[in-house]
């Protein structure tokens, strides 16, 4: 039985080559696999990772989808500033939730943070990608999307010290 930690490790080898370029075609995706000793988990990882669509594999092509870049941009630095190179559009994202909301105040700027989101001050978040249809989804089931507002902006100031937190 595979062990998840080396389920994780087969994981961040696929992002690896990812992170690398653009796409790969299959026929180069398979020649890579073909002298790996472990092309065998590494093929039902990357099968997962399309399963989750994390992956996508569209006319031969296969490239990172938007939520494999997120999933990506946590493991590996390298797609952490690929994703977070300077953006033209940013979101922003505040909200005014009540006391007797303090858990679930608590649980979404938790969930801001997991899908990079930066606070500007407790209540008004800042991320250079759309909020992603899970986060969508944690707002809507808790009842908390009369209380917020997203805003999508071209023209930000102190945008230089933004892009830096993002590219750490």
């Amino acid at each position: 039985m595979k062990k998840p930690e080396t389920a994780k490790k087969h994981v961040k080898t696929i992002f690896d080559i990812f992170t690398d370029t653009a796409y790969f075609h299959t026929a180069v995706l398979n020649d890579m696999l073909k002298v790996r000793s472990d092309k065998k988990y590494l093929r039902q990882s990357l099968e997962r990772m399309v399963d989750k669509g994390l992956i996508s594999c569209k006319k031969e092509r296969w490239n990172l989808t938007p939520e494999g870049w997120f999933a990506a941009s946590r493991i590996n630095p390298k797609a952490r500033r690929k994703l977070f190179s300077k953006s033209s559009i940013w979101y922003v994202i505040s909200f005014d939730i009540p006391v007797a909301f303090n858990t679930k105040r608590n649980s979404f700027r938790n969930f801001l943070r997991k899908y990079h989101f930066y606070p500007l001050q407790k209540s008004v978040w800042v991320g250079p990608d759309k909020l992603s249809p899970i986060l969508w989804k944690f707002i809507v089931e808790n009842r908390l999307d009369k209380f917020c507002r997203v805003m999508q902006i071209k023209i930000m100031d102190g945008e230089d010290d933004i892009v830096r937190h993002f590219r750490k």
